[in-house]
């Protein structure tokens, strides 16, 4: 089986041979007890793109287009199914990483979050 580190270990399950077989969670949580986190990752295809909280202007949550993330330096756009769960905790600054999921992937239940798309635009 073919080993990954990181956060995409955290986030995906693999069979053997390496192969992606079950979606975890789109996204990981800090700690109860450590706090609030101090930066939120956007992760897609092994890139990871990183935005420290305390640079968070204003957040906006729309059911249907998702949320809107306006940091000092770029604005990021998240779409998928229920991202409330994800809003609030973004709120409360306990998101550590956002990852995009592949469609072919979704087969998730429709209460649970899963993340179509994010798009980040640079100041």
């Amino acid at each position: 089986m073919k080993e990954k580190s990181g956060v995409i270990d955290t986030l995906l399950k693999f069979e053997e041979g390496g192969q992606k077989s079950e979606l975890k969670k789109p996204y990981v949580l800090e700690r109860e007890n450590h706090g609030t986190a101090i930066m939120l990752s956007l992760i897609e295809n092994d890139d990871d793109n990183s935005f420290t909280y305390s640079y968070l202007l204003n957040s906006e949550y729309r059911k249907n287009s998702g949320i809107t993330l306006f940091f000092n330096s770029a604005t990021v756009f998240i779409k998928g199914r229920n991202l409330t769960p994800l809003y609030d905790n973004i709120k409360r600054h306990k998101v550590i990483s956002i990852m995009k999921n592949d469609a072919k992937y979704d087969n998730v239940n429709e209460w649970e979050t899963f993340i179509d798309s994010f798009e980040i635009k640079k100041s």
